[in-house]
């Protein structure tokens, strides 16, 4: 098969309610069209075929649809341009500092030290009652507890001392950006 650099895509949705074996049959005969590269019916009930690179189908589809027996008027075509393909750009992953906290009457540890200018992963585990809530006032996050905990995704963060604390303001606990 060759490559792809660009192709027409048509979408064939047929009236609600219309039945999938209506679709198979498009299908079967939209393979044989000259110019339609794959066919393939989806999860929507609908057909997508791609046509070679300059082939105009739309006239071709209408046809193949009235003597499959089907309304023409119940059934929308739809054709949209794919792009040439792209070559894929590598992606670099950042680095993430991760840590556990136990909540049980408290926040264990309850002082963390981080690496300043480095996204950071707090895991906390279930908290109920009071520390139900775990609050990071001064960066403006707050998550629930009560089902299982919760893992708090931090940016890369300045250098400075972050306070997080329960959801009643009782319990309390420190994030220091070194």
């Amino acid at each position: 098969m060759e490559p792809v650099t660009s192709a027409t895509v048509y979408r064939v949705k047929l009236a609600p309610g219309a039945c999938r074996s209506a679709l198979a049959l498009l299908a079967l005969r939209a393979e044989g069209l000259d110019g339609v590269r794959a066919a393939n019916i989806t999860g929507e009930d609908s057909l997508v075929l791609v046509a070679r690179e300059g082939a105009d189908l739309f006239e071709d589809i209408l046809t193949m649809i009235v003597r499959a027996g089907l309304d023409p008027l119940t059934t929308n075509v739809t054709a949209f341009e794919r792009e040439a393909p792209r070559p894929k750009e590598p992606v670099r992953a950042t680095p993430v500092q991760r840590v556990a906290v136990h909540v049980n009457g408290g926040y264990d540890p309850d002082t963390i030290l981080v690496s300043a200018r480095v996204p950071t992963e707090i895991s906390f585990s279930e908290g109920h009652d009071c520390l139900a809530r775990v609050v990071f006032d001064s960066l403006g996050l707050e998550a629930d507890l009560e089902r299982g905990g919760a893992l708090v995704s931090l940016p890369a963060l300045e250098p400075g001392t972050y306070r997080f604390r329960c959801g009643r303001d009782v319990v309390h606990g420190t994030l220091i950006a070194e």
